[in-house]
């Protein structure tokens, strides 16, 4: 599957050119998808010498494209990001018979040398070629929007400012800063984000159907077709169908049917085979990374799918009208929702994916939900707006632990402060952790539900 000649000029080309819309203007964008929708590749086809000339002509001889993924970083800072930035300049100075930086930056262990040296060497760049411009693709940036400074995204842009817009940038990641969380950090760094792109935000949304059906018809041999119980365009109707058209979906569904690990029907459905699938461990580990991939917010929505369908009244109880409609728009600039008009209902994009939510987490299975790692609840699908604090989630393991069980105070105390159990201290202090795990659940101890 990975021999195959390289993508057409016109791979994903409703993107790729309000993309190159973008950089033809001068100006940076965002890229938001789902994981595992293909962002790392399309940004690898655009930097392609063939694909800018398709799309800019001769403004494309004056481009050099410099691909930077986070996941390639030793530590995710800012002072990485400037040494690696600096690095991927070397190639281009070379070009301009420029000598190199004294220093190897990748040796840099200041923040502050370390972006210097990049502006010098942009601003060197720059006086050499009056037309040049320079294109950093960022890839894989959702850890760097939660790990690293607002002022690292500040300096991107006084680094344009200096080179007089002529450093640009395409920043992709499956969230925007604003969807990963509330922090007064956060929130500089979701303003910083926004004033870099100006708002120039795109969806890189599953492959349209032409796209899938050549990556169907190339990613699986020819001999297999004839033993298939469906012919190719059957086949490639289903796969779409099924997957949405996600890349990594359907790349994986590809494999396995290659492998024969999943056998199709002369009749398979788009329901059968779904469940089919489900079966697999690797597909329900893609399923899981694409679930993970989405932000809180975007999963409490998606919690309430039924039969893959869904109404914005069904999330409103928990959010503001502006909350929901600001949700929704994000989930179908993804391609996550497709809106069906007549209805005025949203469906999600890929049945595969819907059964999967339907399967993890049925909106209509009542009780209490609680992820461990975010320290949230969900209680009859609905999440509860507190945070759970580390305590809360030890007691709530615990009673998880012995349902049905009494759990006496001694025993519930070693569990949750590990220490041994004293009525002069503990009785109070259990009762107020009680009061508060339930009141952060949603539950008011002095009235609780029936």
């Amino acid at each position: 599957m990975d021999n195959k000649p390289e993508r057409p000029l016109q791979f994903r080309w409703q993107d790729a050119e309000n993309v190159m819309n973008a950089l033809r203007a001068g100006n940076s964008c965002a890229l938001l998808g789902m994981d595992g929708v293909g962002k790392s590749r399309f940004m690898q086809h655009l930097a392609t010498p063939s694909v800018l000339e398709h799309y800019l002509g001769e403004k494309s001889k004056h481009m050099h494209c410099l691909l930077l993924s986070a996941h390639e970083l030793t530590s995710i800072s800012a002072l990485a990001c400037y040494r690696r930035m600096a690095l991927l300049l070397n190639e281009v100075t070379r070009r301009y018979d420029l000598p190199p930086a004294e220093e190897n930056p990748l040796l840099l262990t200041n923040e502050d040398i370390a972006s210097t040296l990049l502006l010098q060497r942009v601003e060197q760049l720059m006086q050499q070629d009056e037309q040049l411009t320079l294109v950093y693709f960022f890839d894989e940036l959702d850890s760097v929007y939660t790990q690293v400074e607002p002022q690292f995204l500040r300096f991107l842009q006084a680094l344009r400012y200096r080179a007089q817009g002529r450093v640009c940038y395409v920043l992709a990641s499956n969230n925007p800063p604003k969807l990963l969380g509330e922090t007064r950090t956060r929130k500089q760094m979701s303003d910083a984000f926004s004033e870099l792109v100006n708002g120039r935000m795109l969806g890189v949304r599953p492959l349209e159907r032409e796209d899938a059906y050549l990556l169907i018809e190339r990613g699986l041999p020819a001999a297999l077709h004839e033993g298939f119980p469906l012919p190719l365009v059957s086949l490639q109707r289903l796969l779409f169908e099924v997957t949405g058209g996600h890349h990594g979906l359907l790349r994986t569904t590809l494999l396995l049917l290659e492998q024969g690990q999943v056998a199709l029907q002369e009749r398979e459905s788009i329901t059968t085979l779904s469940e089919k699938l489900l079966r697999n461990g690797t597909i329900s580990s893609k399923c899981e990374q694409l679930w993970e991939s989405l932000s809180e917010p975007e999963q409490q929505c998606l919690k309430q799918l039924q039969k893959g369908q869904l109404v914005k009244a069904t999330v409103s109880q928990q959010l503001t009208n502006r909350q929901v409609n600001d949700l929704f728009a994000w989930l179908q600039l993804k391609g996550v929702l497709v809106e069906s008009p007549r209805s005025k209902t949203y469906r999600c994009f890929s049945p595969l994916l819907a059964a999967y939510i339907s399967q993890q987490f049925s909106a209509a299975s009542p009780g209490l939900q609680i992820d461990f790692t975010r320290y949230r609840c969900w209680i009859d699908g609905v999440l509860q707006p507190d945070y759970l604090r580390p305590h809360e989630l030890r007691l709530l393991r615990y009673l998880a632990d012995h349902a049905g069980e009494v759990c006496s105070r001694r025993d519930t105390t070693r569990a949750v402060y590990n220490e041994a159990y004293s009525s002069a201290t503990d009785d109070a202090r259990l009762d107020a952790l009680v009061e508060r795990t339930r009141r952060h659940m949603g539950d008011d101890p002095r009235a609780p539900a029936s």
